[in-house]
């Protein structure tokens, strides 16, 4: 679902890497992602926010290639 409330219906969908300052900055990212979100004029970009971030965390940790 997009921020903007817009019906979109992707062909496909790319994970952009974040910078390190996203991935270490705990709750100010799902802020930061949400303004960078709003800033895309051209639509493409959506922030999709994860309801269980724990779930998240324990699936990372199964791969330790994760913890970089």
């Amino acid at each position: 679902m997009c921020l903007r409330g817009e019906q979109y219906k992707p062909e496909a969908w790319e994970i952009i890497s974040r910078s390190i300052l996203h991935k270490y900055s705990g709750p100010l990212d799902v802020w930061l992602s949400i303004c960078s979100s709003l800033c895309d004029h051209q639509g493409q970009t959506c922030c999709l926010i994860n309801s269980y971030p724990y779930k998240s965390y324990l699936a990372m940790a199964e791969h330790e290639s994760q913890w970089v």
